[in-house]
């Protein structure tokens, strides 16, 4: 798809009939070395990049979403419409309405031309959606007070589809997505909580649905956008990290076995053996991982860090609590290495054709696969490094 996706540049104004429609590959427009002045040389525009808006849109996308820097064009596209037989651009005055809220006065002539370019394939068009109203009756998570009773510029209305929609604070909104991309969490698995008028806990998970439709449009955008390009940012760089370990057959098998047998180490010898032979003191190793493999894990971004920084602050935890020789394999470990790898135990333990093949994964010294699949929430005693602090979170030290 990389190679024969067709992207169409398409200049337009709200208030000018002018107007030009480029076509060309995906492969052709990364030979360009793709920026926002590129883009403006596409669609044969002699003003600065400043005087320009620039926004993407696919038919995964519910809303066209605004490119903020020259970064953004292949990454966004990357994370939203690498699937897509189409992607269009869509370049716009910088006082200009977003595609989302206003149609062009030139849009009926640039449609047809985009028709001709893409054939049989249908053009994805950008639904232009009226602005929201607050008709909610749930309290704000902090204040305990009527959402409506906020003042306007601290309401943020999140669209869930299907006609249902949902008032928050945007000070909440800000405090616990900042919080949970600090634990590692991805933008688009964060959950958010609000009370109705009857005291009982909603839940809404922001999808990227809700991202581009809600949180990155509208008067408060300004606030959400650096999170949603942080968090983008992160997506790529991890998924790029996983990629280049998956080049080992088995790592994607061998990782899912590594959680499962931290999860499960208190009631599993056969767990408890394979973690014990690592000899590190975050058993992060063989025979599950490589030594090359265990470097490149180290590294992978967990928040604000990275695997080994967060591995890092974990024991030193430990040891302000004077608990520096108890690591909980389920509950310090499991949870850490399952938001470096991106693995979910609560998916994966009902995933039986996962469990099936990690079962019959046969690792380094093993003659037969591990059985046994039953979940265990165990503490570890682990007194090979009792007392010191390895000086490499993937190397720890036998005491025999």
């Amino acid at each position: 798809m990389a190679s024969s996706q067709q992207w169409l540049f398409v200049l337009e104004s709200t208030y000018t009939v002018e107007h030009n429609v480029q076509a060309i590959t995906k492969a052709n427009f990364l030979a360009l070395n793709p920026s926002r002045a590129a883009i403006l040389k596409i669609v044969d525009s002699k003003n600065h990049v400043s005087q320009h808006t620039f926004w993407i849109h696919s038919r995964s996308m519910s809303a066209a979403v605004q490119l903020l820097d020259d970064m953004s064009i292949i990454k966004t596209a990357d994370i939203y419409c690498s699937k897509d037989p189409i992607v269009t651009i869509y370049v716009r005055n910088s006082d200009d309405e977003s595609p989302n809220t206003s149609r062009a006065v030139s849009h009926a002539t640039t449609l047809n031309l985009r028709r001709q370019v893409s054939g049989q394939v249908q053009i994805p068009e950008v639904i232009v959606r009226p602005p929201k109203r607050n008709t909610s009756s749930s309290l704000d998570i902090i204040s305990q007070e009527p959402v409506r009773s906020l003042a306007v510029e601290d309401q943020v209305i999140l669209d869930l589809g299907k006609g249902k929609q949902e008032t928050y604070s945007k000070e909440y909104l800000l405090g616990w997505i900042g919080a949970e991309m600090r634990k590692g969490v991805r933008i688009t698995d964060i959950v958010v909580e609000s009370i109705d008028n009857q005291g009982k806990i909603r839940k809404v998970l922001l999808t990227s649905e809700i991202w581009i439709t809600s949180l990155i449009r509208g008067p408060w955008k300004g606030s959400f956008v650096p999170l949603f390009q942080e968090g983008q940012a992160k997506i790529i760089e991890k998924n790029a990290a996983l990629d280049n370990l998956k080049k080992d057959p088995r790592f994607e098998l061998a990782a899912k076995l590594f959680i499962r047998d931290l999860k499960t180490f208190g009631s599993d010898p056969k767990a408890q053996d394979r973690l014990m032979r690592t000899g590190s003191k975050f058993y992060l190793g063989e025979p599950y991982f490589s030594k090359d493999g265990v470097e490149m894990i180290k590294k992978l971004p967990v928040g604000q860090n990275t695997l080994a920084e967060e591995l890092d602050k974990l024991w030193d935890k430990k040891t302000k609590t004077g608990a520096n020789d108890e690591i909980c394999a389920s509950h310090d470990l499991a949870p850490l290495y399952g938001a470096a790898l991106g693995i979910d135990w609560k998916t994966l333990r009902s995933d039986t054709k996962a469990l099936m093949d990690i079962t019959n994964l046969s690792l380094e010294g093993e003659k037969k696969p591990q059985k046994s699949l039953k979940k265990s929430m165990s503490r570890v005693f682990n007194t090979m490094t009792r007392g010191k602090k390895p000086d490499d979170p993937g190397e720890g030290k036998s005491s025999g």
